[in-house]
């Protein structure tokens, strides 16, 4: 006979820990057990029961007949059944939770069981019923901010930005204090490049809690869309003053630090975000780029040298390869680049005349170029 996985046992104990104690365990894990064997006899044949996911599946299933035969026997609370489906719903038991929904719509009131509905939809991923449930929520109950809210989140995904701004903005006149509608109102209004409201209501989420850091990448990328670098500075001040960690402000404060021309800070904020985030040639090019305006040759050569991995053609990293090895004095590898340049255009004669008059002078071999006639 096969065993449940004790995990399922510890999801019960925290149940009726949140509730209140509704079955024993020897009761619960002859129940269980028997459930399993004959979900086991009834949908497995023998390779799937070696098979770890087949396995998730029979108790994953087994559990959800459980649960639904307790709610038939069960007396639970308003509370309890809250309870009982935030639990479902963190850790990501969503047809559990409908079953918990299903037995609660006489305790529960219509918007919140719509609303719950929609939750659970979300989470399986159904975005047209949960779209059609948070619809429903919101016309059960028109001042329900978490119903418009979360119905904001169903219209982004469905790509319908104009209505999830809407939603977002009713949400806010509902629930003034509530920052999550504030935040993705932000977000709807970046990504339509209304730059200007984007940072008014970053502003807004900032004023009733500092510890949003999606407010602060939105406001400093809005600000930097604006080219408004003195309110990207107090936007910064703010992310120090209340210890703001993220890979992108690392990012964005780097592209900041180079719009201001403080190339060493841009060149140290930027390497801080490829040492934490994933490789991102974009940062790395905005890296080079610092690095060349601060002199730094040598390790632009190292970036310079992945970059051209990825286009060997790139004219801005071959013109850079060319100045680098030009002022590290590494004359034989400039010679190189600068005839790998010559074959891209011939204006490059004329752009570095003056280096070239120094390799001449300094190296002993004439420079051979080819001329493309460009």
């Amino acid at each position: 006979m096969p065993m449940i996985s004790q995990k399922w046992l510890e999801l019960f104990q925290q149940l009726q820990q949140q509730t209140h104690p509704f079955i024993s365990e020897p009761e619960l894990q002859e129940r269980l057990e028997t459930r399993l064997n004959f979900l086991s006899s009834q949908f497995s044949n023998l390779s799937q029961k070696e098979d770890p996911r087949h396995k998730d599946w029979l108790e994953h299933e087994t559990v959800a007949s459980v649960i639904s035969e307790l709610m038939g026997r069960e007396r639970f609370s308003p509370d309890e059944l809250r309870a009982l489906f935030n639990l479902l719903m963190q850790v990501q038991l969503s047809q559990v939770a409908l079953i918990v929904i299903n037995h609660a719509q006489s305790k529960i009131p219509d918007d919140e069981i719509a609303l719950k509905r929609g939750l659970i939809f979300q989470q399986m991923g159904e975005q047209e019923q949960a779209l059609d449930s948070l619809n429903n929520a919101c016309e059960l109950n028109p001042d329900n901010h978490l119903a418009f809210y979360h119905r904001g989140f169903c219209l982004l995904l469905a790509g319908n930005m104009e209505q999830a701004t809407e939603s977002f903005k009713t949400c806010t006149e509902l629930a003034p204090d509530f920052v999550g509608g504030y935040q993705n109102l932000a977000g709807c209004y970046y990504q339509q490049s209304e730059f200007e409201l984007a940072v008014s209501q970053c502003e807004a989420v900032f004023q009733r809690n500092q510890t949003i850091t999606p407010a602060y990448i939105t406001a400093l990328s809005a600000y930097m869309a604006l080219n408004d670098l003195d309110n990207v500075g107090i936007w910064l001040e703010r992310v120090e003053a209340h210890q703001i960690v993220s890979p992108e402000l690392y990012r964005l404060h780097g592209l900041y630090s180079a719009a201001k021309e403080d190339h060493e800070t841009a060149v140290d904020q930027f390497s801080a975000y490829l040492e934490i985030a994933e490789s991102s040639f974009d940062v790395l090019h905005f890296r080079a780029k610092s690095l060349a305006a601060s002199g730094q040759w040598q390790p632009l050569l190292d970036d310079l040298d992945i970059l051209l991995s990825i286009d060997d053609n790139d004219h801005w990293c071959l013109e850079h390869l060319f100045l680098a090895h030009y002022h590290l004095q590494h004359w034989s590898d400039a010679e190189l680049v600068f005839q790998k340049l010559t074959t891209l255009s011939d204006h490059y004669l004329h752009h570095f005349h003056q280096e070239l008059k120094v390799i001449r002078s300094e190296h002993a071999e004439p420079i051979t170029f080819v001329t493309t006639g460009v």
